[in-house]
Formats: C-alpha cells, structure tokens, sequence
C-alpha cells in the first residue's frame, strides 16, 4: 500500500476530522466510525464553529473538516447535500450528533402499504 492509499484508508474509517487554528487557540478532534466522544470544548465560540461546520459540511478559513471520510473543503454542491443528509442530531442529546452510512433499500421496504 502506498503512503496516499494508507492516508486515504485511514480517512475512511474517521466519522469525523475537525481542526481549528485561531490566534488564542487550537482546536483538533477525531471520532473513529462507530464510536462515540464527549469533548469538552474551550468556549462557545469554538462550539458553534464546530456545529456550523458539521451541520453545514462546510468549513471556513482556518478550519479543515472530514465528514466520513471526506474533505468537505472540496466537495460540489450535490455532494456537500448528499453527505448532509447522512450527518445530523440524534435528538437525544442537545450535544449528540449521529453520522449514518447509505441506506440500501430492499425490495420490502419499496413495496405500498395501501390496499
């Protein structure tokens, strides 16, 4: 495996990147998929930047953010919609944000429930 393939490996198996570099501070997060981290954020400022850029898959200048393994940076508008659509509150907390992997739809799950 080549040093790009191993980066991009290793993106893939991250919810989420978060990084935030400000004249007072610098703020880093990474959540593997399938698990779950309480952080504890150094101010409200740096909490609505975080949730901003998550809800909106999104980032300004001075932030870099990775939603599932994707730079949103770079992503087109189609994309950026497709990947909001996967990442979103849970409700179960005002603090939990859940990221889903793609539905696949059965034929089952296709069929109507009128008569």
């Amino acid at each position: 495996m080549t040093a790009p393939q191993a980066a991009s490996a290793g993106r893939a198996q991250m919810a989420l990147r978060y990084a935030r570099k400000t004249a007072q501070r610098e703020v880093t997060l990474a959540v593997p998929r399938g698990s779950v981290r309480h952080v504890q954020l150094p101010d409200q400022g740096s909490k609505a930047h975080l949730v901003t850029a998550v809800l909106k898959a999104r980032c300004e200048d001075g932030e870099e953010l990775e939603l599932l393994g994707e730079p949103v940076r770079s992503l087109k508008p189609a994309a950026r919609e497709r990947l909001r659509a996967r990442v979103g509150w849970s409700g179960k907390s005002r603090h939990s944000c859940a990221c889903s992997s793609p539905r696949r739809s059965s034929p089952s799950s296709m069929r109507s429930t009128r008569a």
